[in-house]
This record gives structure tokens, sequence and C-alpha cells, in this order.
């Protein structure tokens, strides 16, 4: 089905005077204007004045300068003009036409509304046929969601059609297209493939910013960046000024950044930017994702101010589309070849050995036919270690070789940009002739955005790396983990983009892979997160339009962590001083804190090259032996400074050049907050954008004129989804000012003064160390014992965690600051359980003496109360604190308030009041509360929604009214109340041994008033008493109170006896004479007419001495066998012949049953009191 989006006139737009922007009427409306603006916007002078105006005065009432979505509002206002006569909004269709259109590849080629010179960029790919509706359903809606499977165009295209399309949206100062894409190389690729096709050099109509790289110029219209460039820039320029459109690409790979980039660009559009565009693409947005993305989008056009949306012109009248192109270019052949056998260390890396090698053969023979599928294989794997060592192994088969000179070549993150862009640089030649085949080793950074020529059969691990944090004990593990069925599409669509290919898949066709891609919020370490979202003005995240909020819990860890750094305030949750200096480093909170107090203590070199090595996610180190390597950061840098022949040259190069970077934004920037505090008292007017202004130019000039470039080109992606907290941890990281050819020796002289500034800081002994555990102060941990071979360290969490090997320099320690801790291999990816483990990957050693001499001011007095659960008692003691360890602590007194806390938890601990032993009878009476506080609670809304039709049934209703009043006696309720209830009872109290000696039953009881009390007895008594005049317990401990009696002795019993004012039957546990069940019922009567009849055969032969009458309703209610029915009755007929003188004689009937908290059972159903007749015969 193709349906297709109305046309748009080509008219020429209006102009408008004074520079009038912020959003511009479809072309459409424009051509329907008969008249000029007559009163245009404010020139741009007098809306930034008034804008300063307004944050002045803010600052004035409340002392604190604007967080960001304050400066959105009091901008947006400042903004408001008039809108000319004549000027209509763009004519709104249906939201239904717009919501989706589906595209297939055989649709038409016809295209209105759309001109044909912009259609011909996508000649001969798949998204040309929905080129039109993309362009048109963004001249009138602020949003568009877009599918397209592998190798359509999308990335190439789609921004190039919007710039020659030139809609309203693009017209004026806004004039820019931002495309998101998730990691540098594929920012960079997809730059380079747009500007070839417009056959212009990079930097001209298309630039690109990522780290360490960026090409724009004044005349570029559409530029590729990375998430974190655009998370840096909201937080500076939160309008996005000369933006027009923001572009997510490969969105399905939910990043951390992505997923806080588009909140935060939803939240801009909805506050101050109703003009601007935003567009989310991806090759699958399975499991719902594109329907809750066009959600969030339309929920975004929602504004808070309504009539913003019609002064923008953003046309969001029709709703937020979503087009599905269904076209592909080549068929992808697959083949599942089951997982690596074994767990041992290596079988993944021997088994994609293996699949290469059958990739090659299979293409090997392919090409000897005229199909052409041979050429290139790319392979998927995890990281790149394993890129590592599946070189080895085929260099070891000889696959160099055995095939005509196959060229082995690696793809990942760390790699120099030359050294990428070969791998993505076409192959001149063919197969056949001159060009050498490739084996491209990557890990996920190809799997989307990427084309790589000559590719035509993929092989798949269907594993990646992600880091998972625990906020229970602050550690991130690094885990290897499936992907998703989208993922696993993206991969296999890389054989299919330029000839038919083949994809090998490590896995079977029953494993089972995750539809969509977990989302990264949902597990990553939010620290980072948190600090975003303090600077823009909403600390917890609250009111923001996310597709996933934010784990309450891994906020509040990330809050905490925050806190325990200084960058934010208690309490409010806004940005301290420390934690905005922490943001314009633009690395992961812990190691801008680490590199920040390192330039305090003159040691900013050696902070910088600490921090950059915990933040790359590429050992310094090159493996060696299989075994397992040393955690010793130490033993790295030493390494790096000595230039020692393990070292990984490339990270090794990529680590320095970063950490010149960082010393030296560190140092201008702490700099530049000195000199403004120094002038603080006399610029407090000034406003927070201009701040932000001056940190830049600092900075700035520190750094030189590379870092200007520093500045500029700040990048968040971590490429390899490496051992960093989150991807967000280099969210603003600048590039390096490296010092290249032809800058002069300015340059390179700084650069020998880092080098040796840092060698020499090394040699200070213990202060490795010192910043490590400045940056980690939550991962100190103590040495525990040598028992085990692997000596153990017990972090202030009280997990235990140990060193990789026996004779790891660590062991020697007291302590260490532990950066990582292992996490879950490609073996047990596949399991259920994962199967973490707790080796410590990454830490320094850190002694007592090094404490005291860099870490003193660190040092906390403490007072701590707690429960201590072994000795089961409450402790006091006043303690020495670094971080979250104990360094040293004594006993002290504990008073009944400080107790409280504590005892509480004790009290939980021991299981609330099923750990106190209550007597049976306060037990089931607690029983009986909860029981009829459930009916009443479920009555009330019944009784509400008939309009109190209920009222009209006399004391039920009142019963029901006062049952709702009951307290929650549950488990559950006791525990979450008990600071309320408990509390007064606890003076004095100091152990489980005094707090079991407390009048429970009393305490309990009086919770509930005696009025409720004697309407609990009413309402659900104890007992039921039987015809026969035996007294049943009631057992209200399940969903239906319940009485379990032997079935002889209801007979006579018409009908189940009900509680609750008659509303709710017993449940009747129907007993055989030697007490095992034989039936159950709430409905006697039922049971009477139908199952008797079978539980009576039943009976009769198993109890033949009993009576089992035909008819149970006639029958006596007895206990008795026959033979002792038979002895009863010739005792009554002798003692009624003796008293026959007298007239006197024995009343049939029941016993007098209910009162005192029982309800009686007889022929005549239940009641309070009353008789249980029994057929006007005499019970026995």
């Amino acid at each position: 089905m193709h349906l297709r989006v109305g046309h748009v006139a080509a008219s020429a737009a209006p102009s408008f005077p004074n520079g009038c922007h912020g959003g511009a009427p479809t072309r459409a409306a424009a051509a329907a204007a008969a008249t000029p603006c007559s009163r245009g916007a404010p020139p741009a002078a007098v809306r930034a004045a008034a804008a300063s105006q307004a944050q002045s005065i803010l600052l004035a009432a409340t002392g604190e300068a604007p967080d960001v979505r304050q400066r959105l509002r009091l901008q947006a206002t400042s903004r408001r003009w008039q809108r000319p006569a004549g000027w209509s909004a763009a004519p709104a269709r249906s939201t239904d036409a717009l919501r989706r259109t589906v595209v297939g590849a055989a649709a038409t080629q016809g295209q209105s509304g759309v001109d044909a010179a912009v259609l011909q960029i996508a000649d001969g790919l798949p998204i040309r046929e929905c080129l039109a509706e993309v362009l048109t359903g963004l001249d009138r809606s602020s949003g568009m969601v877009l599918q397209a499977p592998p190798g359509a165009g999308k990335t190439t295209v789609v921004p190039l059609a919007m710039l020659r399309h030139n809609p309203e949206y693009l017209r004026g100062p806004n004039n820019k297209i931002l495309v998101l894409e998730p990691r540098r190389v594929a920012a960079k690729g997809a730059a380079r493939r747009m500007a070839s096709s417009l056959r212009e050099p990079v930097g001209g109509t298309v630039g690109y910013r990522v780290r360490l790289d960026t090409k724009v110029s004044t005349a570029t219209r559409i530029e590729v960046v990375t998430e974190g460039i655009l998370l840096r820039r909201l937080q500076h320029d939160p309008e996005l000024a000369g933006v027009g459109a923001v572009v997510f690409d490969e969105f399905h790979e939910r990043n951390l950044d992505a997923d806080v980039a588009l909140a935060l660009c939803a939240d801009v559009q909805r506050l101050a930017r109703p003009d601007l565009r935003l567009v989310v693409m991806s090759a699958t947005l399975g499991g719902g994702l594109g329907d809750r993305v066009q959600q969030l989008l339309e929920e975004s056009t929602g504004l808070e101010a309504g009539e913003a949306a019609e002064e923008a012109g953003a046309g969001s009248a029709g709703g937020v589309p979503l087009v599905v192109s269904e076209g592909r270019c080549y068929p992808v052949t697959t083949k599942h070849l089951g997982r690596p056998d074994g767990t041992e260390r290596g079988a993944l890396e021997r088994a994609v050995a293996d699949a290469v090698t059958m990739a090659l053969r299979d293409g090997g023979a392919a090409e000897s036919g005229d199909n052409g599928v041979g050429g290139d294989v790319l392979v998927f794997v995890p990281g790149v270690g394993e890129i590592r060592n599946v070189e080895r192994m085929l260099l070891e088969d000889g696959v160099d070789r055995k095939f005509g000179g196959v060229r082995l070549m690696q793809l990942h993150g760390n790699m120099a940009p030359d050294e990428q862009d070969e791998v993505l640089r076409p192959q001149a030649g063919s197969a056949r002739g001159g060009r050498r085949r490739r084996v491209i080793l990557s890990t996920p950074i190809a799997e989307s955005s990427v084309t790589i020529d000559g590719v035509t059969a993929v092989v798949d691990s269907g594993l990646r790396r992600a880091p998972r944090y625990d906020a229970s004990t602050a550690i991130n593990r690094l885990e290897t983990i499936r992907i998703s069925e989208a993922s696993a599409e993206q991969r296999r669509g890389r054989a299919g983009r330029t000839a038919p290919g083949r994809c090998y898949r490590l896995w079977s066709e029953r494993d089972m892979l995750p539809a969509v891609s977990e989302p990264e919020i949902l597990t990553a370490d939010l620290a980072p997160t948190a600090l975003e979202l303090a600077l823009w003005g909403s600390p917890d995240g609250g009111g923001l339009p996310w597709l996933d909020p934010p784990p309450a819990d891994l906020m509040e860890a990330g809050r905490e962590l925050l806190l325990d750094l200084g960058a934010v305030e208690a309490g409010s949750g806004r940005p301290t001083a420390h934690g905005r200096l922490l943001a314009r480093l633009g690395v992961h909170p812990r190691w801008g804190h680490a590199v920040l107090r390192g330039a305090g203590q003159g040691c900013a070199e050696l902070a910088a090259v600490v921090a950059t090595m915990l933040g790359s996610e590429r050992d310094v180190l090159r493996g060696g032996g299989g075994g397992p390597r040393s955690a010793d950061i130490m033993l790295r840098l030493q390494a790096l400074a000595e230039d020692d022949r393990a070292l990984d040259y490339a990270a090794a190069k990529r680590i320095i050049q970063g950490a010149r970077s960082m010393a030296a934004m560190a140092t201008a920037t702490v700099a530049s907050e000195k000199r403004r505090a120094a002038s603080a008292t006399s610029t407090t007017s000034s406003s927070a954008g201009n701040a932000t202004d001056d940190e830049d130019a600092a900075v700035a000039a520190a750094l030189g004129e590379a870092g200007a470039e520093a500045l500029e080109s700040a990048d968040a992606s971590e490429e390899e989804g490496d051992a960093s907290p989150s991807a967000a941890a280099t969210a603003h990281r600048a590039p390096v000012p490296a010092a290249p050819s032809g800058r002069g020796t300015g340059a390179a002289s700084s650069a020998a003064a880092f080098d040796t500034a840092w060698r020499q800081q090394l040699s200070r002994e213990g202060l490795v160390g010192a910043l490590v555990a400045a940056a980690y102060p939550d991962r100190i941990a103590a040495r525990k014992d040598r028992a085990n071979k692997r000596a153990a360290f017990t972090l202030s969490s009280g997990q235990v965690v140990r060193l990789p090997s026996e004779d790891d320099p660590l062991a020697a320690f007291e302590y260490v600051a532990v950066a990582e801790i292992g996490g879950v291999g490609p073996a047990a990816a596949w399991r259920r359980d994962g199967g973490g483990n707790d080796s410590i990957r990454s830490a320094a050693g850190l002694s007592g003496l090094a404490i005291k001499h860099y870490l003193s001011d660190m040092i906390q007095d403490r007072e701590v109360v707690f429960w201590a659960s072994g000795a089961k008692q409450v402790l006091g003691r006043r303690q020495k604190r670094l971080g979250c360890l104990v360094l040293s602590e004594q006993a002290a007194p504990v008073s009944d308030d400080k107790a409280l806390p504590a005892l509480l938890k004790g009290f939980k601990e021991m299981g609330g009041v099923r750990g106190v032993a209550l007597s049976k009878e306060m037990e089931a009476w607690r029983q009986r509360v909860i029981w009829l506080r459930t009916q009443a609670q479920a009555k009330a809304p019944a009784a509400a929604a008939a309009g109190g039709a209920a009222s009209g049934s006399g004391g039920s209703g009142g019963a029901a009214k006062g049952l709702a009043a009951l307290p929650d006696l549950s488990d559950t309720g006791l525990l979450n109340s008990a600071a309320t209830w408990l509390a007064p009872h606890l003076s004095g109290a100091r152990s489980k041994s005094d707090m079991l000696k407390l009048p429970w039953g009393q305490i309990i009881k009086s919770l509930v008033p005696y009025e409720l009390q004697q309407l609990v007895e009413a309402e659900a008594p104890t007992y039921l008493t039987l015809p026969t005049g035996t007294r049943a317990l009631v057992d209200y401990s399940g969903d239906r109170p319940c009485v379990r009696c032997k079935l002889q002795e209801v007979f006579g019993l018409p009908d189940t006896p009900r509680l609750a004012g008659g509303r709710i039957p017993l449940t009747l546990e129907l007993l055989s004479p030697g007490g095992q069940p034989a039936a159950v019922t709430s409905d006697l009567a039922s049971f009477w007419r139908s199952s008797y009849i079978e539980v009576r055969k039943d009976l009769r032969g198993r109890y033949p001495k009993h009576v089992w009458p035909d008819d149970p309703l006639q029958a006596e209610a007895t206990r008795m066998t026959k033979k002792g029915l038979e002895r009863a009755k010739e005792r009554e007929q002798a003692a009624a012949a003796a008293a026959a003188g007298t007239g006197g004689g024995r009343g049939g009937g029941g016993g007098s049953g209910g009162g005192g908290g029982s309800v009686s059972a007889g022929k005549g159903g239940a009641g309070t009191g009353g008789k249980a007749a029994a057929g006007g015969k005499k019970k026995k």
C-alpha cells in the first residue's frame, strides 16, 4: 500500500523584516499570505537584551543563575512576536493518514510535491520510493520516524534531500542540519559519502565533528557529529541556534547519549523551538520502538505555551509521520553454524577463524562462476582482544597464502583516523583483477552507517560488549552479551549493500535473541547523565520527555557519587561550581575530579594520564601468553614512561595525546574559574550564557590554536562498549591538542614539557594510588587475607574481590583503589544466568602513608550508629573514613533517637512481626483484621461505581465503611509503618533480645480502636459452631476464610455459612472420619446435590461403621459411628423414661453458638447467637 502525502506548492517564501526567524510557515501557507509581515519579530539585539534582563531579574530575586530550562523559557518569552495578517497555518491532514506510511519496493516512481532534482540524489537506492513521504511529512510536522533496511540509503540520502528540498524550516538563520551517528567512523564515513555525491570535498556543504578530527567551514549546512558533540552544544547553546533539523541515525542501538540527546532536543522543541525538526531513523525499529518514538515526538509538540507553535509555524497539525521503507538492495544467504564448542579460553576466536576460512572458501568458489558473490569478508567480534586473537589464528592457519594473498585488516574505535580511512576507502580493481581480497576484523563499530565496498560475506559472532552497573555496589562490569535481532539484521545487511552476499552466524536457529537492544540507560552508570541533568535544571530527570526514563536507583547512585565528589548540592541537586568545572572537562565526573584535584596539587599532567588511561577502551599493554594480566595501573604507567616494547603503541599515543589536552583544559578551566570568582562581586548580573562563553575563551587561550579545535571537537562515543562506566563517560571529551609539523616550536615544546612533567610526577611514591582513590572514593578496598592463592580485598560494600593472579604486585599493598572489576566473558554470554566474576581488572595500590600524605583532606571523622547483624544489636562507632573505607574506629555511646533507625533495620532483619513469636491467638486475630480490611477495600470501589446504591443495604454498608478504616496489619504494612507505631515502645532497647521482651500482642492490638475491635468480632468471628455443637476454628490466612470439619458434622446444614454480614461464604474443607480431606466447597447446597453422591460412595466403602445417608439434608449431624449412635439412643430413651413423670424433656437443637466470637451453623443458615436447627431432629 502506498499512501501519499499531499502536494506542497513550490512558491517562493515571503521576505520578513528585522531578521524574523524562529520558524517559518510552509511554502503553501507562505504563498497564501497576501501581505508582508506588518509587525516583524524584534531584532536579535532586542531579544538578547530582553532575555538578559529577565535573567538578571531572576538572579536578583533568587541569588542563583537560571538553569538551562529556565533560560529556554525566558528566551522563548522574549522572542514572542505577532504573526502577519493573512498568514494561515499549513492545511491540516488527517492524523491517521500521516501516522504510518509503508512503501514497498514495487511502489510507483511518481513522487508528487518534490522536485525531480531532489529525487535524483537517491537514484538506484530503495530510499527513493519513500523520499517524497519523508520530505512532505517534514513540511507539515515537527518530527519524523523513518525505518529503512540496511543499504537503503537513508543515512546518505535523507539529509541531502532535506537540504535540496529547501523547506521553510531550513531557510534563514536556522539553516543547518545536524546528523547524529553513534560512532566516529560512521560519522566520518557518512560525511564523505554525502560530500562525494555532491562532488565536493568534506568540509564544504557537508562536514563532520568527531573526537580528534573536525572538518567544517562557514559553508557547511550538513554537519555529521557523534552524540556527545550534541550534548555539549545543548548545554552551551540550548536553543541550538543556527540548527533547523536534528537527525538521529541508527537509533535502534539505544546508546545512553542518544536517549539523553533525544530527550533534551524534544525538551528544547517543546519549550522554545517548535520549528526545530527532529528525525529519528534506523534500519529496524521493531518491538514497538518505532511507535514509541512516534508518540514521544508527538507529545513534545504539546507546548507549555501553545501559541509558540503557531508563531513559529511548526506545522504539527497532522501529527508525526512514521514512514517504513520495505525495499532491499541484494539478497543475503544466511548460515547458522552453531555456538562455539567448549568454554575454554580462545574457543570463540577459534570458531570465528574457522568461519572466516569457510567464507573465503565459499567466496572463492563463487568467484569462479558468473554471479560475482565473492569479495571481502567482514567479521564482527566483541572487542579488540578478540580481533587480535582471530588475526593471529588466521595467520597461523595461513589464510593469507591459501586464498591468493588475502589481506587481514582491523577496524575499531581506537585506531588512528587514517587507519580507519584506509579500511573504508573504496578499493581499486576487482577481486579477479588486481585487488586483494580482504578480511576485515571489526568490533560493532562497523554494524551501522558504514559502507565498506567489496564486502559480500559477514561472519557474526552474535556478541557484543556492554557495561553493566550495579547500583547496590557502585561497580561496573564489562559483560559480553548477545546482540539483539535488530543488531543481527544490521550486521547481516552489511553483506548485501553492494552485491548478493552471505552471512555466517555463530549460533543456531533455535537460539533466541532479544528483539531489540536493551536501552543502555537502564543498565549504565548514570553519574555523567545525572550531572548533565543537574546542569539542564532537572536533577532527577523529571519533566523531560523520556523514551525510557532513567531508573530511580541508578539515578540515585549517580547523584550520590556526584555528592561525594562535591559536584552537586545536597537537597536541591543543583550543580556546584566544582560540578560545572567537571562538566567543562568533558570526562566522567570521577576522572574529571581526579584531574582537577591533581591540578590543585601540582600534578595535573600525571592526573590527566591516569584519567585518560582509565577511560581508554584498550589496554596499553599488548597481550602475551594468554594468561591473566596484572591489574596494576602502575605497571602500565611505567611501561608508558619507559616506552616499553610491550606497549600497544597506537593506544599509548592516543592516551598521551588525550592527556595533554585534558591537562591543558583542566589548568585553563581552573584559572578561568579563579578569575571569575575574583571578579564575582562586580559581575553578579552576568548571564549564564556569557559565563560559558568566558570559559570557552579562557580555555582556548590557554591551549592555543590546537586548544580551540579541542573545544569544538568533543565526542561522547566509546566505540567498543569498553570498560568505562558508560558511553556517556566521555560525553564532552576534547580532542588532542597535538603538535603537528608546521605549527611551530611552541606546541612541540609544550608537548615535551608535558611528557617531562608527568614522568617526574610518576616517581612520587603513592601518588598514582591517591589519584585513583580520588576518582573512586567508594571503591577503596582493604586487604582481607592470603588464604586463597589470589589475594582478596574487601570493598566498603562488603563485597570481596580478588586479584587476577597469584603474583600480582598489588598483593603487597594494604589497600587498593579499584577502578574496574571483571565481567562476563563470551562463554557465559549465551547462558541465561550471566556468570560474572569478581576479578579486579584495574586498580592502584594505596598505602597508609600515601593516604596521610595525599588524601588527608578527604579523611572525615564520623559518628555512625548501625545494626550489627552478627551481634543482633545496635552499635555506635566513631570512625575515621576515607570515602567509604573505614580507616579506624572506636566505640561510642548511642542515644535513643540515633538508635531508632538501626533498631527498625534490626526489626526488618528479624522478619518483622514474623520474628517476634506472636501467640497463636494473636496471630489468628491479626489475620482476621487483614482479611476484613481486604474485603472492605475490594468492596469500596464497587460501591462507588454503583453510585452509593449500597447505602440502602442497612447495617452491611455501614460496617463495610467502618472496616475500611482498619489499619494495615500485614507483614509488609507493619514493616512500612514501623517508624510510627513501634518507635514509642523502643525507648532503651538496643538489641534483638530487648525487642523480643516487648508485649507484642498488646502493641499490635492497640493499633485497632476499640469500636473497630468489636466490629471485627461481629464480622469475622474466631469460631464456627457446627450443628453438632463443635466449635471449629476459622482460618483467615488464605484468600478465603476456611473451616476444617468432618463431613458428618454438617449433615442437615442446607447452605454454606457466611461472614462479613452475610456477604462472604466460608470455604468448608470437609474431612473423612479419619481426618483426611474428602471435599472442599464454598457452595454446600450445590455439593449436596452433585458431588456428595461420589464422595459418599468412596467414604462408605472406606468407613462402613459410619452413617452415610442417601439424603444428607434429612440426616442428623453427628460425630459418632453407627454403634455410638445406637448407644446414645438407648441412653436417651432411658433418661426419657426416668423423667416421664416430671413432664420435662430435653429440647432439640443446636446450642447457643455464636456469642463471644462464634458464628452458628444450622439448618436455617448462619447467624450470631442463634440456634442451629437440625431439621427438627435432636442432635447427637
